[in-house]
């Protein structure tokens, strides 16, 4: 019994120390897909999706990955059979700028310090939320003048 006791707290031990071992140094990020909201007109915040793999010592990694939200931290979403990663998030339009934008991600060790530091970024692009200075859509306008084109074609 006592055997089986010290086996066990080694492992414990050792699944501690592991999970305190970044998972490599210098990680490969790859962005596949970013998306960001553009039109202010039908969404009242700016939508943000970004799909990325990490590769690490030529093996993808599979760990779980978190980003800062705010004052929280956030599970990044990951592929259950496959390498993609996916953070999703929203943002009110004034507060997400045109231009270039990163996110911090962290592993699961690495929030778990006092002052935790990101373990790799994530870089995308945002255009920019805009209103349509139109009064309707534009798919709307267009309608209406291929159908007055139409009737003025016709009854000529």
């Amino acid at each position: 019994m006592a055997c089986f006791k010290t086996v066990l707290a080694l492992a414990l031990l050792s699944v501690a120390a592991a999970a305190k071992v970044p998972l490599c140094e210098e990680p490969k990020v790859t962005v596949r897909h970013a998306y960001t909201t553009v039109d202010a007109a039908l969404y009242d915040q700016t939508n943000v999706g970004v799909q990325f793999t990490v590769i690490c010592n030529s093996k993808a990694v599979k760990a779980p990955l978190f980003f800062k939200d705010g004052d929280s931290y956030s599970p990044v979403g990951r592929q259950t059979r496959g390498t993609m990663y996916q953070v999703s998030n929203v943002y009110d339009h004034a507060a997400l700028k045109p231009g270039a934008h990163k996110l911090d991600i962290y592993t699961q060790a690495g929030i778990a310090e006092e002052s935790p530091k990101p373990y790799f970024e994530v870089k995308f692009n945002h255009e920019g939320a805009s209103m349509n200075p139109l009064p309707c859509a534009s798919e709307t306008l267009a309608f209406w003048v291929l159908a007055l084109t139409t009737y003025v074609a016709l009854n000529m």
